[in-house]
């Protein structure tokens, strides 16, 4: 298990902490979906996933084991597990790049598609070039009318 979680650490550029945190949610919920019942899902101390099913019998809490290996749908879990990653992902570099977020920064552009949307390349954070994606509707009617803005969109 410590293999997949520096994998998928790398992979989406999160820290081991985080991916384990995101394995134990989307298990939970899934699993609790799956169930219709409240499922705990958490890393014991030698990195094992234990999953916890918790329903009430007669106003009784009662805790019984979920068996991780015999549980159907893995691709599922899986896909939903990537899913989670990805956002994660993309919600940590957000956090890191609207840090720079009132610095102006001039970029060229270099396509546009067919709803004349432009792609900007550019440098946030010097050394590091990002492709932006920009919408006609972000795009100011000045700068639409501009003669090399019209140009390269004709």
């Amino acid at each position: 298990m410590q293999n997949i979680i520096n994998l998928f650490a790398k992979q989406y550029g999160l820290t081991r902490n985080e991916v384990m945190a995101e394995i134990e949610n989307v298990f939970s919920t899934v699993l609790s979906r799956w169930y219709r019942l409240e499922v705990m899902v958490f890393f014991r101390d030698d990195l094992q996933l234990e999953a916890v099913a918790y329903n009430k019998v007669n106003g009784v809490t009662m805790q019984r084991l979920v068996d991780l290996a015999a549980i159907r749908g893995p691709n599922t879990l899986k896909k939903h597990l990537q899913k989670s990653l990805t956002r994660s992902a993309v919600l940590k570099q957000t956090r890191y790049y609207k840090s720079y977020k009132k610095q102006l920064c001039w970029g060229d552009i270099i396509s546009h598609d067919s709803a004349q949307n432009i792609f900007v390349e550019t440098e946030i954070i010097p050394g590091q070039i990002v492709t932006a994606f920009c919408p006609l509707n972000r795009i100011g009617l000045h700068e639409r009318n501009l003669r090399h803005y019209r140009l390269f969109t004709n």
